[in-house]
Order: structure tokens, then C-alpha cells, then sequence
């Protein structure tokens, strides 16, 4: 240990574990500051896979704003990759051995290897998988989904009906946002059992459908970030990181169903698990 004590190395440890948590809590406070900064912190996380927790979501952002598939040394070398010479990994706060300790992850462009890594990615040039993600995400609702012809908005959940009502003339990428949102809110406010969706439910709906664009490349429709302004109020306080890793849940069980139907693994692709358990 390079001449120092055990106790001064896990004394080291522990200060360095407790100025990254402190880098952590900076990042979260930064992401709920305003909806644009929402925005962007909810698309990243989606590129992420909604893989990370709401904390070190926010340490990879910090580091690397653009970071994409972010994995560690394990699971980069599972898939026949490895790190580049001199690269240093990303910060993030796991739990290893029993202890909270300080791990490294590496984005892809920090790896090299024959093995494509691609992410999943929707777009009207590739209109038969936007309409089966479309047809993925739908499954997902717990009302029934019923076609308007006129509408003011893409989707629209009516409690006093139990629908979700669509509009028929959406374009796929407009009906895929408003689409996912009105489904999360629909969850939520049968959940709390209230007849009409809270400020919560709404915030959760808004949150999750701009992840899942995130994950999916699809651009963020003109006014989320305003919406979201008025709505980030309602994270309640002391309590915003516990809000986050709901709305990340939700965002990944769907996102993870239309992964699984829309862009199936290649065969004998090894599965990944991180060996270290991720905090939250």
C-alpha cells in the first residue's frame, strides 16, 4: 500500500467515497434546477439505458455530458472489448466486497474492439420499428387506448372515461412522447386512487416520456422543457432522489420491453450484470 497503514488507506478511501458523494449530491441539485437542466440530465440518463441510479446518473453526466453505454472493465471485456491505454474511468459510487467504495466505468468511446456496440435508435427513416415500439409501448398502458380524429394534443388520458385517447393524425415521433407520458401519469394516478392526475402524476408522466426519447434518439418535443419547469416544483424535498429512481423505473420496464421486441440481441451475445451493486 506504497508505505501507508491500512487504516490510513481506508481512511483515504473513505474521504475520497465522501467527496464524490458530495460531487454526486451537486450534480442532482443541478439537474432539478430549472426544466432545461431537467431535460438534458433525463435524455442522458436515457442514453444511459436508465441503467444508472438517479445519483450516479449524475456523476457520469457530470463527468461526461455525453456519454452513451457506459460499462465497467468486467463487462466491456465480456463483450470483446477493451479500454484504451491511458484512458481514466468515470467515478461512481458502488457497493464492492461489503463497502461502499469509489468504481470506475469507461464509456465506449474510451473502448476498442471488433464488437459493434450500437444504441437502440427510432426514427421515421426506419418507420416499421417506430410503429412496433409504438405497438411495444402500448402494452404498457392500463386503460384502454382509443383513436380521436381531432385532437390538441398527440395523447390524452381521460380518468372519467378510463382511456387514453390518441390522436389519429400524430405523426409515430409526436404519439411516441405524449403517448409514454400520458401512460406513466395513467399509472400513477390509478395508483394513488385519484380521480383526476396529480401535479406528481403528471411530473412522473413528463419525466419518464423524455428518458425514454433519450434512450431511443427521438428529438424532444417543443415545450417539454417549460413544462417541466412548472412541474419540477413538485419534488418533494428531501426526497427528490427517491422520485427519481421511480420515475427511472418506470422508464426502464418500458423502454426495456420495447429494447427486448424491437432490437433483439444478436445471438450468443454474452448477458451483462454488473458485479458491483450500483448505489442508488
Amino acid at each position: 500500500m506504497n508505505g501507508i497503514t491500512r487504516e490510513e488507506w481506508r481512511d483515504e478511501k473513505e474521504a475520497e467515497r465522501r467527496q464524490l458523494a458530495d460531487r454526486q449530491q451537486a450534480a442532482l441539485a443541478k439537474a432539478l434546477s430549472s426544466g432545461d437542466n431537467l431535460v438534458k440530465y433525463l435524455v442522458g440518463r436515457g442514453r444511459l439505458g436508465s441503467r444508472y441510479s438517479s445519483g450516479n446518473a449524475a456523476l457520469i453526466l457530470d463527468q461526461n455530458p455525453k456519454a452513451r453505454i457506459v460499462k465497467s472493465l468486467e463487462e466491456w471485456g465480456n463483450i470483446g472489448r477493451r479500454i484504451g491505454r491511458g484512458e481514466h474511468g468515470i467515478q461512481i459510487i458502488g457497493r464492492e466486497r461489503g463497502y461502499w467504495r469509489v468504481l470506475r466505468v469507461f464509456e465506449l468511446a474510451q473502448t476498442y474492439g471488433s464488437r459493434p456496440c450500437k444504441l437502440p435508435h427510432l426514427s421515421a427513416k426506419e418507420p416499421e420499428k417506430l410503429e412496433a415500439a409504438l405497438d411495444v409501448l402500448g402494452t404498457f398502458s392500463p386503460v384502454q387506448l382509443t383513436a380521436i380524429d381531432q385532437m390538441e394534443t398527440p395523447a390524452r388520458y381521460d380518468p372519467q372515461a378510463g382511456t387514453i385517447q390518441i390522436s389519429a393524425s400524430a405523426t409515430p415521433e409526436e404519439l411516441f412522447h405524449f403517448l409514454a407520458a400520458e401512460i406513466v401519469t395513467a399509472h400513477v394516478t390509478l395508483t394513488e386512487e385519484s380521480a383526476e392526475p396529480s401535479p406528481v402524476a403528471k411530473l412522473y408522466g413528463q419525466c419518464a416520456a423524455v428518458e425514454l426519447c433519450g434512450r431511443f434518439g427521438l428529438d424532444i418535443p417543443q415545450g417539454a422543457a417549460q413544462r417541466l419547469e412548472f412541474l419540477r416544483i413538485h419534488f418533494a424535498k428531501d426526497e427528490e432522489r427517491a422520485m427519481l429512481d421511480e420515475i427511472r423505473e418506470y422508464a426502464r420496464s418500458i423502454g426495456n420491453g420495447i429494447e427486448k421486441e424491437v432490437f433483439p440481441p444478436e445471438r450468443g451475445r454474452v448477458p451483462m450484470g454488473m458485479t458491483a451493486r450500483i448505489e442508488r
